[in-house]
């Protein structure tokens, strides 16, 4: 079994307190728990989230790719 985690967003006026990384630490947890057996979650390589991501336990795996055709 497998667990995704995704959107997870603090209001502007309650961040840096800690609440999401215990609610991604809490998820994760609760997941395994639950049977699963790869908890994971997606992060632009370009953006801050995936140092905290390492920060909080889950390790790189792979690249995520994605493709558009535009009209024409």
């Amino acid at each position: 079994n497998n667990a995704q985690i995704e959107d997870v967003v603090t209001l502007e006026e309650h961040r840096s307190r800690g609440y999401a990384s215990a609610l991604v630490v809490h998820v994760a947890d609760e997941a395994r728990r639950g049977g699963a057996d790869f908890v994971f979650l997606v992060a632009d390589d370009e953006d801050w989230p995936k140092d905290l991501y390492r920060q909080l336990g889950f390790e790189p795996v792979g690249l995520y790719w994605k493709f558009v055709r535009l009209p024409g």
